[in-house]
């Protein structure tokens, strides 16, 4: 388990230390869009991992 894991573990983290020089970045406004396209980027990407709805 942990081996599959480690991939998506790894990607995420990397995934959010970009989100936080892109938010840094961006405008107070568009930090919070910023943010929840992350999200739903991750949870796209843990629906197509896991075939959970």
């Amino acid at each position: 388990m942990s081996i599959t894991l480690t991939p998506m573990l790894v990607r995420l983290f990397t995934r959010e230390k970009l989100g936080q020089e892109i938010r840094a970045a961006l405008p107070q406004s568009h930090q919070v869009i910023a943010a929840a396209a992350g999200l739903m980027l991750f949870y796209g990407e843990h629906l197509a991992v896991t075939g959970n709805g």
